[in-house]
């Protein structure tokens, strides 16, 4: 646009947020800040304009117009610009140009505060029990359910969640080993199946161990 006077550079930016947005007001808007502004004023925005590299537009919601990428892309195509283009994939070794051509704009990015990798909870392994409870510990242990919890599982009837969570998960040696050994050779456990092979959950029976010591008469 070098050679064209202040009026046709306003003239040209009125109209193109206008076919961005045709009738939302930014034509209007526009309009009205350029009839406020010197040659020198105007010349000071331009310089902040290139420097941004975009010009802004007001999109009201709840209203009838809207954006439309149909009409983005068509607007790009008339000013010679290509939102589409092929990626170059860097690897560790070499770098390669992607077949395929993926959208390349610009984004605004929020950091969030806390990123899934922190609050998402897995076990190495499922090798180190506790000898006191039977249930996992160290590197192994990924998760728990409280007595809230519990409740609320029971109030919703899933009586065999709370036997996997509480019983084959929470400390019952037989079952967790049978549970391993169905999983690895059929890829499936059934809660049913293994019903038979319980021991018992640790925790209990160590419970019963430490109040028959103390003298005291107990059913855990």
């Amino acid at each position: 646009m070098a050679g064209n006077t202040y009026k046709e550079i306003q003239q040209w930016i009125t109209n193109f947020v206008e076919s961005i947005l045709p009738g939302g007001g930014n034509k209007e808007m526009y309009t009205a800040v350029f009839a406020q502004m010197s040659d020198k004023d105007f010349e000071r925005y331009m310089w902040k304009v290139e420097e941004r590299g975009y010009l802004d537009i007001i999109v009201p919601n709840l209203v009838a117009h809207k954006l439309s990428t149909e009409r983005n892309i068509k607007i790009a195509k008339k000013f010679g610009h290509e939102f589409f283009e092929r990626v170059m994939i860097k690897d560790r070794e070499k770098s390669y140009m992607s077949n395929v051509k993926y959208m390349i704009v610009q984004l605004p990015v929020r950091r969030q505060s806390q990123h899934s990798i922190k609050g998402i909870s897995t076990s190495e392994d499922n090798r180190q029990l506790d000898q006191l409870s039977g249930q996992p510990t160290s590197d192994s242990k990924a998760a728990k359910i409280s007595y809230p919890e519990a409740q609320l599982m029971n109030g919703m009837n899933l009586p065999t969640s709370l036997v996997e969570l509480m019983k084959m998960r929470g400390g019952d040696i037989g079952m967790f080993n049978a549970s391993k050994s169905m999983a690895s050779a059929t890829g499936a456990i059934s809660m049913a199946a293994i019903a038979d092979r319980a021991t018992g959950v640790e925790s209990t029976k160590s419970l019963h161990i430490f109040l028959t010591c103390a003298h005291l008469r107990n059913t855990a």
